[in-house]
């Protein structure tokens, strides 16, 4: 009959469990060959004593029984701990017993479960990860750093900062509603100060409040009181309130003078006033586009482009819908341009569109304008207003003009202005985006918005 010996199965050799303050008996579900090799830790402190290891040599494992229960929230972890060593020598011509080379191949088997546990719990690449180096800069380069990785993946040792922290609370409303808040919890007894001995201090009602000359100065409900010789009382209000409160004008707000206030003051007054919409600065681009327009409002854009292709114009397109669909047909305009030569004279030139994929704005070419040399631009401005009325179609104005630093034709600048419009069903325009026929551009652009008043 063959010898008996531990059957190695596929199990992982370590297992946790927390304690509940009464249980003292914990299974392990894996073969160790002597109690030995039983390594038993709570939290993270190994024992040496205080329990008893059951099962040895068993192929279904064990059991750890505490001669106390661990406390209530204690991890308790039992793992399998072998030397990695050989346990048996086989003589040349000498018994070849079973059992042995059993054993001994069943010692390899949980050497190495008990290496690959531990290459589990270590930093490693991921399985389709690229070949990279993980190896950590030495003693000197990484003492009192952080463990960082460079452009490879590569481990390195960097001065950066860990993570912020997060934000902690703000006060009732995110600042302090008045001046004396930061001493409504100071006694007189916490005062540093002999106010007998400080004429502009005195200590009333749980407040430090101050002197000048014959008067008082106090914290009330409506901010700061100055009450002088007893003749009466004027609050001067130094708070800081919600927007929600300085708009509505209550009795505590009604004498502050606040950004929300004189904007408050500005609307009743019927201003309507100028807004920025959006600055952008674009930079080798095929297009800049502006979205979300309002549908009320005067708008006016400024421009100044350089374009990377010669002899190119400046076209626009509108667009429509919340995620706009720019349009490629029915658009008209009508133009009227002066080129100025070295000598002053005037070349007055004047065409009509119809029916095109854009508006057509300026030209930028080299030949006898403006070309790519050194400072030029197209600079411009156009204008349109009541994007969002469907009671008539889109239109609008533009002015361009521009000068060349050299004079490749004679010509030094150049003088544009005309008008377009999209002639197609009375639809609300959301959004509009300036390009060149072909290349791209580059340069800075300005909307600005009147608001309706």
């Amino acid at each position: 009959m063959a010898e008996m010996h531990i059957q190695i199965g596929d199990v992982s050799p370590r297992i946790q469990y927390t304690g509940d303050g009464a249980q003292t008996f914990f299974t392990y579900p894996f073969p160790i060959f002597q109690a030995a090799d039983m390594e038993v830790y709570l939290d993270d402190v190994k024992q040496a004593t205080g329990f008893t290891v059951n099962g040895a040599g068993q192929s279904a494992g064990g059991d750890v029984t505490f001669d106390t229960a661990p406390a209530n929230g204690v991890v308790v972890t039992l793992r399998r701990r072998l030397a990695i060593q050989r346990t048996s020598d086989f003589q040349e011509s000498g018994e070849f017993r079973s059992k042995v080379i059993n054993d001994e191949l069943d010692y390899l088997t949980a050497a190495l479960q008990q290496v690959s546990d531990d290459g589990d719990r270590t930093l490693r690449l991921g399985a389709t990860d690229p070949t990279a180096s993980l190896t950590l800069p030495d003693k000197a380069a990484r003492t009192n750093m952080y463990l960082g990785f460079d452009a490879n993946g590569d481990p390195i040792a960097t001065d950066a900062s860990g993570p912020v922290g997060p934000t902690g609370p703000a006060g009732s409303d995110g600042s302090y509603t008045s001046v004396s808040d930061g001493l409504t919890e100071v006694t007189a007894s916490q005062i540093a100060v002999d106010l007998a001995a400080t004429p502009g201090l005195e200590f009333s009602g749980g407040h430090l409040q101050a002197k000048v000359d014959s008067a008082t100065i106090s914290r009330t409900a409506g901010g700061l009181a100055i009450a002088a010789g007893g003749v009466g009382t004027t609050e001067l209000s130094l708070s800081t309130v919600a927007q929600a409160e300085a708009e509505a004008g209550t009795a505590t707000t009604e004498r502050l003078w606040t950004a929300e206030r004189v904007k408050q003051a500005i609307e009743v007054l019927g201003g309507g006033g100028l807004e920025l919409v959006s600055h952008q600065t674009p930079s080798a681009a095929a297009n800049v586009a502006f979205t979300g327009l309002a549908a009320t409002g005067i708008y006016m854009l400024f421009y100044s482009f350089d374009f990377d292709t010669n002899q190119v114009y400046l076209r626009m397109q509108v667009g429509t819908g919340g995620t706009p669909t720019y349009q490629t047909t029915n658009y008209a305009g009508y133009g009227m341009g002066n080129d100025f030569s070295s000598g002053g004279a005037l070349a007055p030139v004047g065409q009509q569109r119809h029916a095109e994929a854009s508006m057509r704005l300026g030209e930028h070419r080299n030949t006898n304008r403006v070309g790519n040399q050194t400072g030029d631009a197209l600079n411009g401005k156009l204008f349109f207003c009541y994007p969002g009325d469907t009671d008539k179609y889109f239109a609008m104005t533009h002015e361009e003009w521009g000068q060349a630093t050299t004079d490749p034709g004679s010509r030094r600048g150049f003088h544009n202005n005309g008008s377009g419009s999209w002639e197609n069903a009375l639809t609300a325009v959301t959004a509009f985006k300036l390009f060149p026929d072909s290349g791209n551009l580059s340069g800075k652009c300005t909307l600005f918005r009147f608001k309706e008043v």
